[in-house]
């Protein structure tokens, strides 16, 4: 064939194409001026999105390796409290001499870097001896987060913590903390270990003697809440170290009481297969004279547009409903199907946008009319477990940082059916990012002018 030729049938397949654009949506028209029907690929970003603000009462907290301590309040009035509660045990090797002396004793805490708040404070806590026994759930085995138990009048030590002097990088273990305990207990302590050995030093008799710690926030001392390292069986896991001296030997010594790992299950089955099994976080928000003070249950539900055109999520304790009433308008357009739908979620500009301050990834599952958990969203053609909100985070203009999640299998799925829509979308932290924590997120609704969300939807057109 000639070059001629070529260059003939290369213009006039040029000239036959076309592409078509509309003010209002993106229009593709595929091949127009050579089939009877063209098929066009059209993107509305106009449907309706309706968001609401929707609670958690209760969650597991236990089984973790991190303590969580302080008071946080956000802009929106909404106030976070957590405490922590853990059992300790007897260094089975203990050996002290008759001829030592105790000396001091400490409760001896390592950060983990996490913190959240008013870090610009100084914190006070206070560190209480327990006076009723922990009990786990006999059916789940788990403690929850709105649990709590008796603690001493007086409290054992007091401590206080400012985070600007520690905290060096969020993601890196940087310091301890020694907190000075009453010495009468450091003395029974000793003078038990060094009289009764063997009874002490078992962990039956050792946990009816002493029930374990609670460390919470002094009530209005607080602006922030931190981690605490509470992995068992490490270097900066929790412990009591009781201090002695021996002045024959001229030493001085130490015997530690670490957070109990060995424990016996419900069941009276003495296992190390759940470490902190009777150790967690008491965690609670304070809603009163906040924008979702109406919020009385997890069924209850609270339309953005009451609530300044912003709706809360928080790890473990608020998330986000989201619902798409109009998918079905579609049809108006024709026969097609959909392409991809993609959601955009701006942060609330009255609330942090530094990007320490905002969650790195957003999970989404879909729920039925009672906020009833029904299975993760998943990602069209992936096999991954659920489908992963991303931040894009802008350092120049903070103002353009957004949040993107595909739910293309979500539309397509109701664009389908052609019903009424059985099921709705639940945004939340996803339930294993850096558990637990009690980060926030505020994002705005369609009516915000600031922070708008938005709803990209491309679907083809015949």
């Amino acid at each position: 064939m000639s070059m001629r030729i070529i260059i003939s049938l290369l213009l006039s397949l040029i000239m036959f194409s076309s592409c078509e654009f509309d003010d209002a949506d993106q229009i593709y028209d595929l091949g127009n001026d050579f089939i009877i029907d063209p098929t066009r690929v059209i993107m509305v970003d106009t449907l309706t999105v309706n968001t609401f603000n929707t609670r958690i009462d209760t969650f597991h907290t236990s089984r973790v390796n991190r303590f969580l301590l302080g008071m946080t309040k956000n802009n929106y009035g909404i106030e976070t409290y957590c405490e922590s509660y853990f059992r300790i045990a007897p260094d089975p090797l203990a050996d002290i001499e008759e001829t030592s002396r105790f000396d001091s004793i400490q409760l001896i805490l390592h950060l983990d870097g996490y913190h959240t708040g008013d870090t610009t404070q100084i914190g006070e806590f206070e560190v209480y001896r327990l006076v009723e026994d922990i009990l786990v759930d006999p059916v789940t085995e788990y403690l929850y987060n709105n649990q709590q138990f008796k603690v001493e009048e007086v409290p054992l030590g007091r401590f206080t913590l400012n985070l600007n002097r520690v905290i060096t990088d969020i993601d890196v273990p940087t310091d301890s903390v020694a907190v000075s305990i009453d010495p009468a207990l450091g003395q029974e302590l000793f003078d038990m270990l060094v009289a009764e050995k063997d009874s002490i030093l078992e962990n039956e008799i050792f946990d009816k003697y002493f029930k374990g710690i609670c460390i919470r926030p002094v009530k209005g001392k607080s602006s922030f809440v931190f981690g605490i390292n509470a992995k068992p069986d490490t270097l900066s896991s929790p412990k009591l170290r009781l201090y002695y001296s021996d002045k024959r030997y001229l030493y001085d010594d130490f015997v530690d009481f670490p957070i109990e790992n060995e424990y016996r299950n419900t069941k009276g089955v003495l296992s190390t297969t759940y470490p902190n099994y009777n150790a967690f976080v008491h965690i609670t928000n304070n809603y009163q004279g906040s924008l979702i003070e109406s919020l009385s249950s997890s069924e209850d539900i609270l339309s953005s547009n009451s609530t300044n055109n912003v709706s809360f999520i928080q790890a473990g304790m608020l998330r986000t409903r989201i619902e798409i009433p109009y998918i079905d308008d579609f049809y108006y357009l024709g026969t097609g199907t959909i392409v991809s739908a993609e959601l955009f979620m701006e942060p609330d500009e009255n609330n942090s946008l530094e990007k320490a301050d905002l969650p790195s990834q957003l999970g989404m599952s879909l729920v039925d009319h009672k906020n009833r958990y029904f299975s993760p969203l998943y990602v069209v053609g992936s096999t991954q477990k659920g489908a992963i909100g991303v931040l894009n985070y802008n350092d120049e203009f903070k103002m353009k940082t957004y949040y993107s999640y595909d739910i293309t299998s979500f539309v397509k799925d109701e664009y389908d059916s052609n019903a009424i829509p059985k099921y709705a979308l639940m945004l939340h932290l996803p339930y294993d990012y850096k558990y637990p924590n009690v980060d926030q997120l505020v994002i705005g609704n369609q009516a915000s002018d600031v922070n708008e969300l938005r709803l990209k939807v491309y679907i083809t057109n015949y």
